[in-house]
């Protein structure tokens, strides 16, 4: 049997890897037998540390890691740190063990393994509990929070922060205090609950400011903008918004300017200003080319292309979206070619011609999550596979692509995307004259739009319903509810 190049350039790369994962253990062994001086193993450990922490995130390196080289230097870097923790426990310095099992939990849930990363938190944790050290414990239990939110299990997560935060309250930790509440709001927004998330990030702002902890003070300002953002509430985003952009200007913050930048380029563009959206988007592409960030380049002008087609300037926006499949391809960022191959396939689907084109794109896109183990990325990929085939009046086979769509959406727990996809279901039913079908899945729908609080959803399910053979009464009070609702979405 031949095999190609590739084939074996890869099989080679993951034999590199299991030598050296396996024999990470001897090696730290033989380290401590020959350095019988503690301090000189304690030297040996901490540069094994610290090499570890230079693979897993290198500074200064201005060409971007693909994902390809990244998990090899992921890897490369768990064989660090277990070297490191050998060391650390045979000489007795167990809080600097216990941090390197963090390190390498944390390694292990990048690489998406999350259920070593839960096993080696949990080790961790017990380490801290049994050394009596409250403050280290709440940060490690925090560590397996994100792993939790990682693996997209969210009620876990939140579960995880909450008794951070108890631990945090108790021993007077007002800096993990706001860590915690800060996670949790991010959470609910990958829940959909997003008047939870902007409470809990209200929360941590208080102490933040409390604390004089600006960076983190910045971050929290936009994601609250960015919270009443996705609820539709644009007078308090645009506030919030606004005073985010003054204090990271006024801060020197540039990275945080960039992504209020962004967040104000929707915001306008929701408001339907449309060259003031433009204004901001070039001003955030100016700044990250001052940042020398490729990548954040890259997404940025992929986001600035799907505003492109809201505003019906599609060609700009299929020549911005290749440009940038080209450097996403060209980097080996999984992600950033998944989010675009979607952007161009909901272009191409538009057109008779390109229809075919338009499936095969989102089709390899779904190919791509799903290496990537990515639920929630799937679950977006097979609902646009759903309304392409609606659009292509094969209801039938809609449904079902809409249906598997809907159940990764619900074993996330994202229920601002739960409602989305029944309401998706709904209209290919109504499409196939299965009114009463339809009329369940809007009422569902919309159900959990008001509960989530999404003001734009409400108003789109609304004017599906009004749609339903109903009674004309009720008829006139879905269209008046719908009509409100989009006016207290402008107000």
């Amino acid at each position: 049997m031949r095999f190609s190049r590739s084939a074996k350039q890869n099989a080679m790369k993951t034999l590199v890897a299991v030598m050296l994962l396996t024999a990470t253990s001897a090696i730290a062994s033989r380290v401590a037998a020959q350095t019988t001086n503690p301090a000189q193993s304690l030297a040996e450990a901490d540069r094994l540390y610290e090499e570890g922490r230079r693979l897993a995130d290198p500074e200064g390196n201005s060409k971007p890691r693909s994902d390809e080289q990244r998990s090899i230097d992921l890897k490369a870097a768990i064989v660090k740190f277990t070297s490191a923790r050998e060391i650390f426990r045979q000489i007795g310095h167990r809080k600097s063990e216990g941090h390197c099992l963090t390190e390498i939990a944390g390694l292990y849930s990048r690489l998406s393994d999350h259920q070593k990363a839960i096993e080696v938190h949990l080790q961790a944790i017990e380490l801290f509990k049994a050394l009596n050290d409250p403050d280290e414990e709440a940060i490690a239990i925090g560590h397996l929070g994100t792993t939790h939110r990682n693996a997209e299990e969210y009620s876990r997560a939140i579960e995880a922060y909450s008794k951070t935060l108890a631990i945090a309250r108790t021993t007077g930790n007002k800096y993990s205090q706001a860590q915690a509440l800060e996670q949790i709001g991010g959470c609910y927004v990958s829940m959909g609950e997003f008047r939870k998330s902007i409470e809990n990030f209200q929360a941590a702002l208080a102490l933040y400011k409390e604390i004089d902890r600006k960076s983190s003070e910045g971050v929290v300002l936009n994601r609250i903008g960015g919270g009443y953002l996705i609820l539709g509430e644009l007078r308090e985003a645009r506030e919030w918004l606004d005073r985010s952009l003054d204090f990271h200007r006024k801060n020197n913050f540039k990275y945080g300017e960039t992504n209020t930048l962004g967040l104000l380029a929707v915001l306008y563009g929701t408001l339907h200003e449309n060259q003031r959206a433009l204004d901001y988007f070039e001003a955030k592409l100016s700044r990250l080319s001052e940042l020398n960030d490729i990548v954040g380049a890259t997404e940025t002008r992929s986001q600035m292309a799907g505003f492109l087609v809201d505003i019906r300037m599609t060609d700009q926006a299929l020549a911005l979206y290749r440009e940038a499949l080209a450097s996403f391809r060209e980097l080996g960022r999984r992600d950033g070619i998944t989010n675009t191959l979607k952007g161009i396939s909901k272009i191409l689907r538009k057109n008779p011609k390109t229809s075919k084109e338009a499936l095969a794109h989102f089709t390899e896109a779904l190919e791509i999550a799903r290496l990537a183990n990515d639920r929630s990325q799937q679950a977006d990929i097979l609902l646009e596979i759903g309304i392409w085939h609606s659009e292509n009046k094969d209801q039938e086979i809609a449904i079902k692509f809409k249906k598997q769509s809907l159940a990764l959406y619900e074993s996330t727990g994202q229920m601002s995307e739960v409602a989305n996809a029944l309401n998706q279901i709904g209209i290919s039913h109504w499409s196939a004259n299965a009114h009463q079908a339809a009329f369940a899945y809007f009422n569902m729908a919309y159900a959990i739009a008001n509960y989530t609080g999404d003001l734009s959803a409400e108003a789109d399910i609304l004017k599906w319903l009004q749609n339903v053979d109903l009674p004309p009464a009720l008829t006139i009070l879905y269209g008046k509810a719908a009509v409100n609702k989009l006016q207290m979405r402008r107000s």
